[in-house]
């Protein structure tokens, strides 16, 4: 780590020397604030991470709302990289998806993999997938057909703007989902995968209570879950990690039994606050 007294990107995470702009890396109690204190402490943690590889939880919402934009692009666009929320959020959101589906040690493994084997040399993200994908197989890793394919799975979050709403439906038969695109993508380029996505869900519901990935998989029939004729009086979550990035929406008679559920059990903060995000953001 080294510290200047001037440094214009404020940081910058060289392989083998962190620089930073003195007031990242020298704290001086004082003059210098908690709020001061905090916010080099976050310097430092970023680029540490950029070094290590390592995947952070970050806000949702400034990612979609990016995301949502008429200035977004893909996470990897033929004139990038762009250094701005959809490369950060987003590309931290997509990470904390694909940790949740193969878990964060496999993933951590996989990375760590992946630097040893391209260091001193050239790589691109079909690199990262392609090897992630190999770790899978081996792991034994399902996905929706088989081991997980993580190149398949991630390409249309890299490489296509916007994301995912999933519909929610309780009816007689159980419970079902659906995807559309959440803005209009009239202003982006044609995308090979129509602006759809293969979505992980992990679900939990009043008949299965323990989360539980569920392949949401575009041009494929949906089977229905917590199939019975009572389904539309009974709770589900379709993303109870959280982790799914897209926004989920609900229909009358899920939502009103999933807030039962919330106004009498104890649910998670985040499908709290997931829930109010994307009820706001879709009205």
């Amino acid at each position: 780590h080294l510290g200047l007294p001037e440094f214009l990107a404020g940081a910058m995470e060289n392989w083998g020397l962190i620089v930073y702009k003195y007031q990242f890396i020298a704290f001086n109690p004082d003059t210098m604030t908690t709020l001061d204190k905090i916010g080099a402490a976050r310097v430092i943690c970023h680029e540490v991470s950029h070094q290590e590889a390592a995947t952070v939880r970050t806000d949702r919402e400034k990612a979609m709302a990016r995301d949502a934009s008429a200035y977004t692009h893909p996470l990897i666009a033929v004139d990038g990289p762009h250094f701005d929320p959809i490369t950060y959020e987003k590309g931290q959101m997509v990470l904390r998806m694909l940790a949740d589906v193969i878990g964060e040690d496999v993933l951590q493994f996989g990375l760590q993999n992946y630097l040893q084997t391209h260091k001193y040399s050239t790589a691109s993200h079909w690199d990262v997938w392609s090897g992630l994908t190999e770790i899978c197989e081996e792991e034994g890793i399902p996905g929706w057909y088989g081991f997980l394919n993580v190149t398949e799975l991630m390409e249309p979050y890299s490489l296509q703007s916007s994301y995912p709403v999933i519909n929610v439906h309780a009816g007689k038969t159980g419970i079902t989902f659906s995807q559309e695109r959440f803005n209009d993508i009239s202003t982006q380029s044609p995308s090979p995968w129509n602006y759809t996505w293969i979505i992980p869900l992990r679900t939990a519901g009043y008949n299965a209570p323990d989360p539980k990935i569920h392949w949401l998989v575009p041009d494929r029939f949906d089977e229905p879950l917590e199939s019975s004729s009572h389904a539309t009086n009974k709770w589900h979550v379709a993303s109870y990690s959280t982790a799914t990035y897209g926004r989920v929406i609900y229909d009358d008679n899920s939502l009103r039994a999933l807030l039962k559920k919330i106004a009498t059990d104890d649910v998670p903060v985040g499908v709290k606050i997931a829930l109010i995000g994307d009820e706001v953001a879709i009205i």
